[in-house]
């Protein structure tokens, strides 16, 4: 009987597991995809949308010049391809408190993008985390964003 009881409690444990990695949990983003999210058009499109899109606050200028790492954020793109749970990765709270109009602008132009193509799990729209970098001093320099995809680097989770 304890033999049955432990089985059955490692096999509960093991599909749990499974579940948190591999998504199952329908509405759950999940960080692992087969096909991860893109910006229609691609990475160069999302480029293109976010030095339009993007208007540097004029408090921030001077405060771009001491900062030397990039703004790493993270966000989910549903199933359906709209972006929420837009988030700045912890270990920037000196960046975010030193600029928070530029936080402010960051999620607003992420929340006004246009759809973008969900991930996919075995064919299926999953929805799923995304991460990308943006370099701030690149932005006194010229009116550009330079975007970064962090997808594969270790970053920490909540």
């Amino acid at each position: 009987m304890k033999k049955c009881v432990f089985i059955l409690g490692l096999l509960m444990i093991v599909n749990l597991v499974f579940a948190q990695q591999t998504g199952i949990h329908e509405n759950e983003p999940v960080y692992k995809v087969q096909i991860k999210a893109i910006f229609v058009g691609g990475e160069s499109n999302l480029k293109e949308y976010l030095n339009n899109e993007f208007q540097m606050p004029e408090s921030c200028n001077q405060c771009l010049d001491s900062i030397h790492s990039p703004l790493l954020i993270r966000f989910v793109v549903s199933s359906t391809g709209n972006i929420s749970n837009i988030e700045f990765m912890p270990g920037q709270e000196d960046l975010i408190n030193k600029i928070p109009e530029i936080i402010i602008e960051c999620t607003r132009v992420l929340e006004n993008s246009p759809r973008w193509i969900p991930g996919q799990n075995n064919g299926k729209f999953v929805n799923s985390f995304r991460e990308i970098s943006i370099n701030l001093n690149s932005l006194k320099l010229k009116p550009r964003i330079q975007i970064q995809d962090t997808i594969g680097v270790a970053m920490p989770q909540y």
